[in-house]
């Protein structure tokens, strides 16, 4: 046994880097490649790792410490050396270990049930995609978690379902297949979920007038939705900012034409008709097609044309009940509303307490798209033109077109 004093190597031309994380304390035993601290520069984060194998005796800086090459890191008890021919000084210079770590800064590791031999890249990684990094197979040198490791991992976690699991063990199952339906929906909303940063802005929309009309109108009937999915077209009407798309990773597109979807539930799994140019067309006609599309997906007629082309979708649960929820974008979709069942409410209006009849209402969209002020105007809007309807009467509102 020897103590050796471990120290900063040469760090390829940065004259100093600060010490954003220590990965070892006196005491612990240590082995050939275990990284010691992380260091973080202008250009780069890197881990210096230990040519030694042993336990660490004593640390000679602390997290924030600004450093330069020849500072003692910290002294080791040396149970053997790792190379007899390679000095402390020889480790990899910070160019080349910021290369192998795709030259990205971390900003904080994240919490695992047992610490982990990772690279900053790596750790970043885990914490923006919440995994813990001990569930990762390491195939790495010292046990360490590569981004290799991250890809294999994440192309399991990401297929339909996770790492199987054999649920058995703790009592009796039944195995049930998804329908093809269930598979693509899933994997879809995954990859939105995955790819879409989501905001939702919840309202609540006075339709007890609007409700009171609606009721007589018998031929055809016309279901809430039917208004909602008008208001929509309105509102997009107003401002484009709710008809954009991606075109690519840099720039969007308005579309100008208003198709909305509707999630309809059927034996093999949720759909979204579309309804095509909603704004050419009156509240009868949308009733209508509303009604023929939902029984072509409950009878499993629907082809690639009803499915496709949305530019919003609504999903209502007015018809099981249940208040706010937050929806999730049906990209390429800027924004999809919620709809739940409205109910009787005691509302103040002035210094008396009316009873009116209230439908929570959630919109969320594509934040990248939508910012948070329009997002809130799109409600308001919306709970507007749906008070609005009540003033017409039978036959105006049935031809309504906006």
């Amino acid at each position: 046994m020897s103590i050796k004093e471990i120290v900063i190597p040469n760090l390829g031309g940065v004259d100093s880097s600060r010490v954003i994380e220590v990965l070892v304390a006196p005491g612990d035993q240590i082995k050939e490649d275990t990284s010691l601290i992380t260091l973080e520069s202008d250009k780069a984060s890197m881990e210096i790792p230990s040519p030694y194998a042993g336990q660490v005796e004593s640390l000679s800086l602390k997290e924030g410490d600004v450093i330069k090459e020849g500072d003692v890191i910290l002294t080791v008890s040396v149970s053997q050396l790792a190379s007899p021919n390679i000095e402390p000084t020889e480790v990899e210079s910070l160019p080349q270990v910021a290369d192998d770590l795709e030259k990205t800064v971390i900003e904080v590791a994240v919490p695992t049930k047992e610490f982990v031999y990772a690279g900053p890249f790596v750790r970043r990684m885990a914490f923006e995609l919440g995994i813990d990094l001990s569930t990762v197979k390491a195939t790495g040198s010292g046990g360490r978690v590569t981004i290799e490791d991250m890809k294999r991992h994440l192309s399991i976690d990401t297929k339909v379902g996770t790492t199987p699991v054999d649920y058995a063990q703790w009592g009796a199952v039944t195995k049930q297949p998804m329908t093809r339906i269930e598979r693509l929906s899933a994997q879809h909303l995954l990859n939105v979920w995955q790819s879409v940063p989501q905001v939702s802005q919840h309202h609540q929309v006075d339709i007890t007038q609007l409700e009171i009309l609606r009721k007589r109108l018998v031929d055809p009937k016309v279901t809430m939705v039917t208004f909602v999915m008008k208001a929509m077209a309105l509102m997009m009407q107003k401002n484009d900012v709710y008809r954009r798309a991606w075109q690519d990773n840099d720039d969007y597109c308005i579309r100008d034409y208003y198709h909305i979807g509707f999630a309809c539930e059927t034996p093999e799994g949720l759909v979204v008709p579309v309804v095509k140019d909603v704004m050419d067309k009156g509240i009868a006609a949308l009733a209508i097609e509303i009604q023929t599309l939902s029984q072509k997906a409950r009878e499993g007629r629907l082809d690639r044309k009803d499915l496709s082309g949305s530019v919003a979708t609504i999903s209502s649960l007015g018809g099981i009940g249940g208040g706010h929820f937050t929806p999730i974008v049906n990209g390429p979709d800027a924004l999809i509303l919620g709809v739940s069942r409205a109910r009787f409410e005691p509302v103040f209006e002035g210094d008396e307490i009316q009873k009116r009849y209230i439908m929570p209402i959630s919109l969320s969209y594509d934040h990248r798209l939508i910012d948070g002020a329009d997002g809130a105007r799109f409600v308001v809007g919306l709970a507007e033109l749906l008070r609005q309807f009540a003033e017409y009467d039978q036959e105006t509102i049935l031809e309504y077109k906006g």
